[in-house]
């Protein structure tokens, strides 16, 4: 370069050889840090130990911030599916003591409220059995005859009734103990009293399949499932699959099935949708109601669904354990 033209810049790297007077070469080019070298100056390594200090100090006061939240929202899971008061431990909640305790006095007088009405439904029932009982003694006098077959009829239905008013609004059969059942075998010897009786049912699935459950309020959910298929769709067809920690129950029938917009009304108790006055046919109104309330309390969930094929299809998911 002449010595007055200016200075030009060199944009990116590059490498410079110089031959001298005595053959030997002059190489010059730029330094280059280390590659990583400056992720490890003491400014650098300040830095990170700061962010990792404070992402910890804010996990920690989040955790122990939404701690409380996490227990008052267990306690709430567990009033919607446990009929018994669930105490908050209110020492563990700090500020969200206030909260606790309003929960806990809720739970209490929801229980208590729920408690009277069931006193009073036995009550009632009590009563009510003592005079069918008399009627149906006064009953035997009577000559035999269409109006005295009426008679012990009505009063048949009756007890049905109430049978069926104190198992639902009772939570005997949720207090049963969980304990584990062979849910193939109980499957099996549902559909076969069932068929027993002259009804059109199958059963499709393992003949063993181990799971925890209530056996006696399990039984009575299937049981009520099974039966409204055999009454509304003349038969049924019950299958079991392990689904991960899930075990579930289908049973399809080939009735004319529910319209999706009827469907929750259906679990809703002492409603028909099958409108005549044949009990035979329309029953009391509770077998969905009762079998949606047992399996709801072991964790579950039951759906209904109208198939492509026709019919209806009851879903019933119950964790294995």
């Amino acid at each position: 370069m002449a010595t007055n033209e200016p200075d030009i810049p060199i944009i990116g790297g590059f490498s410079i050889l110089v031959q001298g007077p005595d053959g030997s070469w002059l190489h010059i080019e730029p330094r280059r840090p280390p590659r990583l070298g400056p992720l490890f100056s003491p400014p650098m390594i300040t830095a990170a130990g700061a962010i990792l200090l404070i992402s910890f100090l804010s996990i920690w006061t989040a955790k122990r911030t939404l701690s409380p939240i996490d227990d008052l929202v267990g306690a709430a899971q567990r009033l919607g599916i446990d009929r018994n008061a669930t105490p908050v431990d209110t020492r563990k909640l700090g500020d969200f003591a206030v909260v606790g305790r309003a929960l806990n006095e809720m739970q209490n007088r929801i229980k208590n409220f729920v408690d009277e009405r069931t006193h009073m439904l036995a009550a009632i029932s009590h009563d009510l059995r003592t005079s069918l009982t008399r009627l149906r003694l006064t009953m035997e006098e009577l000559d035999e005859s269409a109006s005295k077959n009426a008679l012990v009829h009505n009063v048949e239905e009756m007890e049905q009734m109430l049978s069926a008013t104190l198992a639902f609004a009772s939570d005997d059969l949720k207090r049963e103990k969980a304990e584990r059942v062979d849910l193939g075998a109980l499957l099996i010897t549902i559909c076969d009293s069932f068929s027993d009786a002259g009804a059109c049912v199958d059963y499709q699935g393992p003949d063993h399949l181990l799971t925890v459950c209530q056996p006696i309020a399990t039984k009575r959910a299937f049981m009520n499932i099974v039966d409204n298929a055999v009454k509304y769709g003349m038969s049924a067809r019950v299958g079991l699959q392990l689904n991960g920690e899930h075990v579930v129950v289908t049973v399809k029938d080939h009735g004319p099935g529910i319209p999706d917009e009827l469907i929750e009304t259906a679990f809703q108790p002492f409603h028909r949708l099958e409108q005549s006055r044949n009990r035979e046919t329309g029953g009391v109104g509770l077998g969905l109601a009762i079998a949606r309330d047992i399996v709801s309390a072991q964790g579950g969930t039951i759906t209904l669904s109208s198939p492509h094929d026709g019919g209806l299809l009851a879903t019933v998911r119950l964790p294995r354990s």
